[in-house]
Parts: structure tokens; sequence; C-alpha cells
């Protein structure tokens, strides 16, 4: 009986051993494989929404879709102008390191601003998702271009007269800038919706705008010698969002400046008057042989003066003060761009009311090495527009011995050299007459109205200035009947030179029969003072100065004033 039951527990027992073995296999199994699960990682895919850009434009360059809510990225930006993530229609700016955090979002969109024409590559170097960062190689290549302006300036017309002229910019695309080649007396400015913008250095930048209106003016910078000027300019290019495109549009464009009182200056010389220059341009250089031949003016050759300076004033004389007052002053240097007509001009705007006027002129100029001072004025009514007068300019405070090194050196000089005029080419010791013949040249004199006081108790002050060679004896009258001398007012003149202690001040009373002032002139530059005071009554004073001194000459000789009036 044993036996027969050993068998069955046997059995029992390997069953039971079997089940229980199966079981703990899966489980185990199941907990292993539950535990050692992997998750995938998150994906991220862009699409390419644009392959090109207009520069200074908003622009979407991708737009991204990841497997799992993001809330971040990193992107190499290349340098643009600025970038920003657009979540749910929200943009965020993405800072300069390239970093962005945003509301977790299965998708975003990277849009780019950039003003540079040019391609770039935009990278998206990782995302962000619950906190934990996957890397990403999505990039996109953008080309930014720029836009063809087509700019260009619609001017009704290039006479802009005495208030300047404007015209309207127009381009296909808005601008940020212009350039302009301007001539240096013509000045512009640029009005838009948003200020006016005025060019400066050729530059002028303002908000962009595919219409601005640009002016041009040039009244205020022409100079006293300019009145009338054709200037160069040119409209070169455009800025759009930075980048320059060209335009090349030339530009004459014409100005006036309102003038009705001209002057021309000259110096005086032996040979009348010789024009002077403050523009280097316009300096013509005196020829011995030419000025021994023919003269210092005459053709075939006439030599131009370059001043180092020229000192001008228009002053007006005023009644209630008694004395002349200036209305306007200045200094001329090293001029530029002068036309053919403004060489040796001087021009000014004056109020028409009859009025006193004197217009002073000091120039200094380097001959041979010698500064030498040229001086004039003219003394006039204005009653009228369109006047015209002449300075004469003549040499003061000139030394014997500047006047000895200047002919030394003009005697050293051959008789075909060129060279720069100096006072004794201006006043030649000698000429040659009609005849061939040779003559001495001993001394030039003029005449300059000094001060005009048009009334009974005024006194009106001329100055008989000389340039000689040599002493020289000056012995016959002041203008007799004969000689031109007329008045119809009864007046005492009084005669001075601070150049002739000997002579002395003594008053004689006009009119008479005659004048005469005898002296000797020296060697260099001389001035007689002539004062005509205390006259009778109202009237017209003409005089006519006349010397017999030998090989001598004058210009502007003949002096004419109005006694008005208290």
């Amino acid at each position: 009986m044993n036996k027969a039951r050993l068998p069955v527990l046997l059995c029992l027992c390997m069953t039971a051993l079997v089940a229980c073995g199966g079981g703990g296999g899966e489980s185990t199994s199941q907990s292993t494989n539950s535990g050692n699960q992997q998750t995938p990682d998150p994906t991220l895919s862009i699409t390419q929404e644009n392959e090109a850009c207009d520069v200074g434009q908003d622009c979407l360059v991708l737009s991204a879709e990841s497997s799992q809510n993001a809330s971040g990225a990193t992107f190499k930006l290349a340098n643009v102008d600025s970038a920003e993530v657009e979540v749910n229609g929200e943009r965020v700016d993405i800072s300069e390191d390239g970093t962005v955090s945003f509301t977790a979002s299965s998708s975003f969109k990277l849009f780019v601003t950039h003003s540079t024409g040019e391609s770039l590559t935009f990278e998206i170097m990782d995302f962000t998702v619950d906190g934990d960062t996957y890397s990403s190689e999505a990039t996109a290549d953008v080309s930014f271009i720029v836009p063809d302006a087509n700019a260009t300036l619609d001017l009704p017309s290039l006479e802009c007269g005495e208030e300047g002229c404007s015209g309207t910019l127009y381009a296909d695309t808005p601008v940020n800038g212009v350039n302009f080649t301007l001539d240096p007396v013509v000045s512009a400015k640029v009005e838009t919706s948003e200020g006016i913008y005025p060019v400066e250095n050729g530059t002028a930048s303002f908000p962009a705008t595919s219409h601005a209106t640009v002016s041009f003016s040039a009244s205020n910078n022409l100079s006293v010698q300019q009145v009338g000027r054709v200037t160069s300019n040119s409209f070169d290019s455009v800025s759009v969002s930075g980048n320059q495109q060209d335009v090349k549009q030339s530009l004459e464009l014409s100005f006036d400046r309102s003038a009705n009182l001209f002057a021309t200056l000259n110096i005086a010389s032996y040979y009348n008057h010789i024009p002077i220059t403050t523009d280097a341009a316009y300096e013509i250089e005196a020829i011995k042989k030419s000025i021994i031949d023919f003269g210092p003016n005459s053709e075939p050759h006439l030599p131009r003066v370059l001043v180092d300076t020229l000192n001008y004033s228009l002053e007006t004389w005023s009644f209630e003060n008694n004395q002349f007052d200036t209305l306007e002053s200045g200094e001329i240097a090293n001029a530029t761009n002068l036309a053919e007509g403004e060489v040796n001009r001087l021009a000014f705007n004056v109020d028409t009311i009859p009025g006193v006027y004197r217009i002073a002129v000091k120039a200094s100029v380097d001959m041979n090495g010698h500064e030498v001072i040229l001086s004039g004025s003219d003394v006039f009514t204005v009653r009228e527009t369109g006047l015209n007068r002449d300075i004469t300019l003549f040499p003061e405070d000139v030394s014997a011995g500047v006047v000895d090194s200047l002919s030394a050196h003009f005697e050293a000089l051959d008789e075909q050299a060129s060279f720069p005029a100096t006072l004794v080419s201006l006043y030649p010791t000698q000429y040659r007459d009609e005849f061939g013949n040779i003559n001495p040249i001993h001394c030039v004199y003029t005449t300059e109205m000094a001060s005009m006081f048009p009334s009974v108790s005024g006194t009106a002050e001329v100055a008989l200035k000389t340039f000689c060679h040599q002493n020289t004896a000056f012995g016959d009258a002041l203008g007799d009947a004969e000689t031109g001398r007329h008045t119809e007012t009864s007046m005492i003149l009084n005669i001075s030179s601070e150049q002739h202690q000997d002579l002395v001040e003594r008053d004689i009373v006009l009119p008479g029969e005659a004048l005469y002032m005898p002296y000797e002139a020296v060697k260099g530059s001389n001035i007689v003072n002539w004062q005509f005071h205390s006259f009778a009554s109202p009237g017209d004073v003409e005089f006519i100065f006349t010397f017999t001194a030998p090989n001598t000459a004058g210009t502007s000789t003949e002096i004419q004033f109005e006694v008005g009036n208290e």
C-alpha cells in the first residue's frame, strides 16, 4: 500500500513546484520590463516660410512643430537687427544670446528684421520640454533683399533766384536718407511728415518715407562778391534701411543775391587802373617786356594783382550821431569759385532813400617779400538803384627802402620774365611813348574823398595820395578856372600832411582865382589832407587837381560833393 501512494505524492509535489516557479518569472519580467522601458525624446521639425526677405521689414523665417509642448529655445541669429518668437499669436523678444522662453506650445514661429542686404543662416540649436533641453540641428537659409527705390528728385525749375527752390523726392520704396554733393555756397534740407532734417556734410537721415520735399538755398552763403551763381550739385544716392543706392542726378542750380550797389576794385597806376582779385585762379602775372613796351594795363598784356586779404565796410552817414555808421563789413581771403565778372567787384543791397554812403577797402599783398597795404574809399550819394562806383586802391606807408628793393628786383629780371605784380610793375620807372622813345616816370597821384558831410557846418575831407620813385616837387595849382574849378559856395580850405611836417597847416578862403600848394613828395608813398569846411551856403563843389610836376600823372583827380542845409 505504501508503494502504491508514493507516486501520487511525488506527482503532487512536482505539480506544486512547477506552478510556483512559473508565476514568479513573469512578474519579475514585467517589473523589469516596466522599469527599463525608455520614452522616446521629443522631436522638432521646421518649415521654412521664406527664403527671401526685404531689408528693414518684419519677415517670417520659419515655423517649428514639437512632438511635445516646448517652452523655450536657443537660436543662432547672425546679428540681425531684431528677432521674435510668436506663440499662439503673441510675440516674445529673443535675447541677445539667442535664448527665449515662452508659454508651452507644440508650435512656434521665428520672425526677424534685418537692414543689410546679405544672405544669412538661422539655426535652432536646442529647445526645452518640461525643463529638459534637447538639441536640434534645424536650419534655414534666407537672403535679405534691398528693394530698388528708383528714387528721383523732381524740381520744377533749376532757377532758384533769391529765395531758393524746392522739389519733391519720390521713391518706390521707403528711403531713410539722402546723399548730395553740394556747391560750397549751397545748403539743403529735407522735409517729411515727421519733421525737417538739414543736409549736413552732404547727408541727411530721417524716418523712412517714399515722399519728401527737398529745398535748396544759397543767398545767405553767397559772398559780397557774388550776385548771381550757377552752382554744380548732384543728388548722389539714397539710403534704403542703411543700404546705399545710386541716383546720380545732376543739379545745375542758379541763385541770385539782391544787389543794387556795385563797387569795382582797382589799383591806381601810371596807366590808369589795374584790376585786383581775391581768387588765385584769376591772378595774371606781369611780364617785364610788356610792361616796358605797352604799360602795365595795356594790350596785349593786362596783369591782375592777387591780394592776400581784403577788408571792406559799407557805411552810411548818420545825421543824428554826426558820423558814419557801419552797415556791413567783412574780410575776404582766398576766395574761390568767382565768376569772371566778380573778380574785382563788391556788391551790396542798400536802401534807395537818398543818403550819403562810404565804401572803404583795405587790402594786403605780398610784393616780393614786402607786405604792402593798399587802401581806398569812395563817398557818394545814393539816389537810385543800379549804382556803380569805382574804388581806387593806392599803396600806403611804403618807405624809400622798399621802393629801392623792389626796383632792384625788377631790374634783375629777364625781359621775358613772368612774375607776380609788384609796385615797380604797377608803377614802372619808365615807359615807351607812341614814337618809341623811353621816358621816365617819377610819380603817380590820385585823390580820394575821405568823408563828406552835406551840410554848411560840416567838413569834406579829401586825401591827395602820391607814390614816387624819387623825391618830386609838386608846384602848381589846385584847379584854377581854366582847369575846371567850380563852386557855388564860398568855403575855407585847410591843408596838412603827416608825412610832411614842413607843410604848415593854413586856412585858405575860397573861391579864388587859383590855389597854389607847393610841396615835395618824397620817395615812396605820401598823403596830403585837404579839409573843406565853414561853407557860406548850400551848393555844389567841384575841384580838379592838376600839378605841373615833371613826369607825373594823376588818376581820379576830380572831386565833387554837395553842401546841404542843416
